[in-house]
């Protein structure tokens, strides 16, 4: 079973202090999953870490298919000169095994009109789908055949 965003807002108040938020992001696999969740405001450099961390994450897949749940209600945007770094880490992902992507947030225009820039130009060769909780989002993902190894918790959302 899936935690809800009142612990998920919690925990994450709780890590505050730590480097990881300072890296404004966290991510993990889980089974077949990449499971990531995006904090605070976003520039360049931000947007590369995260393109040089889970690029190395994900050849553990082996090119193998796997799925992405993203968790962006935290993350509060970014700026123009992140989008290059983000469309090629997409395309990259999508090359190498990505087939879908579960979006977690609750309704958010500018958000939403940010993140579909950021997927236009892979949006045909993956799904992607938002959702505003992640039991949905991880039903959604494993109806593609991805499915989580251990259920989520504290100790296995990044």
């Amino acid at each position: 079973m899936a935690i809800g965003y009142d612990s998920l807002y919690n925990y994450y108040a709780f890590l505050n202090n730590s480097d990881t938020v300072k890296q404004k992001f966290t991510s993990i696999i889980n089974g077949q999953i990449l499971i990531t969740h995006s904090f605070g405001q976003w520039n360049e450099r931000h947007a590369l870490q995260f393109s040089t961390h889970v690029k190395k994450q994900v050849k553990g897949f082996n090119q193998q298919p796997f799925g992405h749940l993203l968790y962006f209600d935290e993350w509060q945007l970014a700026g123009p000169e992140t989008i290059p770094v983000i469309r090629d880490t997409i395309s990259w992902l999508v090359n190498n095994g990505m087939r879908c992507a579960a979006e977690i947030f609750h309704p958010d225009a500018l958000k939403a009109y940010l993140l579909d820039n950021m997927v236009a130009e892979s949006r045909e060769r993956f799904d992607i789908h938002r959702f505003d909780n992640d039991d949905d989002g991880l039903a959604w993902l494993e109806s593609y055949g991805f499915r989580l190894e251990t259920p989520l918790s504290f100790d296995t959302v990044p």
